[in-house]
């Protein structure tokens, strides 16, 4: 039998055997990052790995060596967004048994950026368990939500536990942060805010979507690195907002070079949510990322785009939105605009 004929009977064993020694050697790259005396297991890392890691998570989860792996793993598993990732740190988070694993995993959650994480975070606020309390407020925090700090205020308000009270008194000071950490940008006037149970009420609504409505545009003026001998460039981002049966839909938008007239077509957006001042939504064609991160300047190479915005003023003018531009996971500083309404 020669060696040709031989690889071909064994072609229908190459998949299976290539994706073994795969899940093996992602294994073995996961428990030496979380085994590091230091772990420098950041976001960036886990996504690097690739969309199959958040499996071999799972799969290392069912049997961990040691009570830390566990810990480290789910931390790992925050980095995803996927819908299989996010349900499983967040059944960790509610069926945990140890007050640190619950802690880990409610602050798992806010690592990946995912739509929705901030609601269910709130939920935590108010868990019987003091520590849990203190977690889910840091928590919030790093999502970035401009509503984090009232509700965690209001949380602080009605706590019993004087030490829970302080910390939540002084997690509610603090600038919201995005996922990466970076503060978000505040400018005054705050926006105009509408209640988070506005879809019941028809005239709410009404109001909601009509500021969210059209065409929203900026360009900013992007600066090389220290040392670069690149020039300063003028880029423009643009986001068209909609409103169909009261569910949002958005399409992004992005001239990497004003002088060059270079520009990308338009991207359909997933995972659109519009509450009140705030907007969220992500950008997961990778081809079109690997397009679009460099002309905006975004650090990493990613999978994805998290772009999330909130208005800005109040009264009957159209409102300004501070719009932010980060790969998902990432901890370097996120690119903001500031859009105007067409």
């Amino acid at each position: 039998m020669t060696v040709l004929s031989r690889m071909v009977m064994l072609a229908p064993l190459f998949p299976a055997l290539a994706l073994a020694v795969t899940d093996a050697e992602l294994q073995e790259r996961a428990l030496e990052k979380i085994r590091e005396r230091h772990p420098s297991a950041t976001c960036a890392w886990w996504n690097a790995q690739g969309s199959r890691m958040p499996r071999v998570i799972e799969q290392m989860l069912e049997s961990p060596e040691r009570m830390v792996d566990r810990f480290r793993l789910i931390e790992g598993l925050g980095c995803f967004t996927d819908e299989e990732s996010v349900k499983k740190v967040r059944e960790t988070a509610e069926k945990a048994d140890s007050s640190v694993l619950r802690m880990t995993a409610v602050r798992a959650t806010a690592r990946g950026g995912a739509p929705g994480t901030a609601e269910w975070l709130r939920g935590f606020l108010a868990h019987e368990d003091p520590r849990t309390r203190v977690a889910a407020a840091d928590a919030l925090q790093l999502t970035g939500d401009a509503r984090a700090p009232g509700w965690i205020d209001e949380q602080a308000k009605t706590e019993k536990e004087a030490w829970v009270a302080r910390k939540l008194k002084k997690a509610a000071s603090v600038l919201p942060k995005t996922p990466g950490g970076m503060p978000v940008v505040v400018l005054p006037p705050r926006s105009e805010r509408l209640r988070s149970d506005s879809d019941g009420q028809q005239e709410a609504q009404a109001r909601l979507e009509k500021r969210w409505s059209g065409g929203w545009s900026g360009v900013r003026l992007l600066r090389p690195e220290k040392g670069s001998s690149l020039s300063p460039r003028a880029v423009a981002v643009r986001i068209d907002i909609e409103f169909k049966d009261h569910r949002a839909r958005a399409r992004f938008e992005a001239a990497g070079d004003i002088k060059t007239r270079k520009s990308l077509p338009a991207a359909e957006l997933s995972e659109v949510q519009v509450v009140g001042g705030g907007f969220t939504a992500i950008f997961r064609d990778r081809d079109r990322v690997k397009e679009l991160a460099p002309e905006l300047r975004v650090p990493g190479r990613w999978e994805a785009l998290r772009l999330s915005g909130e208005l800005r003023g109040s009264g009957e003018l159209p409102p300004a939105l501070l719009f932010e531009v980060a790969g998902i996971g990432d901890k370097s500083e996120p690119q903001f605009w500031l859009l105007l309404r067409e």
